[in-house]
């Protein structure tokens, strides 16, 4: 930002003194204009260079500041092709001004070494016939310089068109390469979010395992459980039974040995 700083004040000083060296040469007269032309002319081109140093300057900035440069630029290459032409148009007033000089004389009558209509001794239709001459002469004249200024405005347009345009591809240059980083990015989230439902299906399958084992052992003791308890009552049961069994056998031994007993004494 200071050295972009530093080129503005520079543009600015040069800017101001083109601006001056304009407005003083109608003031001025023969060789003076020509050589205050074409210190304005070498001015101009000093803020074309000092422009370009801008332009570099601007393009190492980033974010916004950046496009704030850059809008500067634009309005001070706005004003340097608005002075570029307030110059062409006193180069073409000058000429003018100078081939009317040269054809017609100046008003005293010398010319300064061009024609004099004064003493030449033509009659009144030779005169108008070489006005007329003249001044077809001058509109030619004029129409090949704002042919020319023409032109030149038309290369200054191109020259911003392409300079637009290069700006233009450096911005789809750059959407280019986001894009191509977030097809990146995208792919990796894919592959993530693979892997992801991978782990869901994985832990589905060992929680219904560990389910199943839970729900086979919970049986197992309870069949256990209930099934033991079964077998034991009826070995119990059994058991009582053939004690049972036993006692009246003893007791049915009892009763026929006492009867025995009986019918012997008798």
């Amino acid at each position: 930002m200071d050295l972009f700083s530093n080129y503005e004040q520079d543009f600015h000083d040069v800017y101001s003194s083109v601006q001056n060296r304009i407005r003083s040469i109608p003031s001025l007269t023969g060789n003076a204009k020509q050589d205050c032309i074409r210190a304005a002319q070498s001015e101009i081109k000093d803020a074309e260079e000092i422009l370009q140093s801008m332009n570099l300057s601007a393009r190492t900035v980033t974010g916004n500041s950046r496009q704030q440069l850059q809008q500067k630029l634009q309005q001070y290459e706005s004003d340097l092709a608005t002075i570029k032409k307030s110059l062409r148009s006193a180069q073409t007033k000058i000429a003018e001004l100078q081939d009317r000089e040269s054809l017609l004389g100046s008003d005293d009558g010398t010319g300064g070494g061009g024609i004099v209509l004064h003493d030449t001794g033509l009659n009144s239709d030779q005169r108008d016939k070489v006005a007329r001459d003249t001044e077809r002469m001058q509109k030619g004249s004029s129409a090949l310089k704002q042919a020319l200024i023409t032109a030149e405005e038309t290369v200054d347009v191109g020259g911003k068109t392409l300079e637009e345009l290069g700006r233009q591809r450096e911005m789809m240059e750059r959407q280019s390469s986001r894009l191509d980083e977030i097809n990146e990015k995208l792919g990796v989230a894919g592959k993530i979010i693979q892997g992801m439902a991978r782990r869901v299906v994985t832990n589905k399958i060992i929680m219904s395992i560990i389910i199943l084992v839970m729900i086979a052992a919970i049986i197992l003791i309870v069949w256990v459980k209930f099934g033991g308890k079964h077998n034991n009552n009826t070995t119990s049961t059994t058991t009582t039974t053939t004690g049972d069994y036993s006692t009246t056998t003893a007791d049915f031994s009892t009763t026929t040995t006492s009867i025995t007993t009986g019918s012997t004494t008798m």
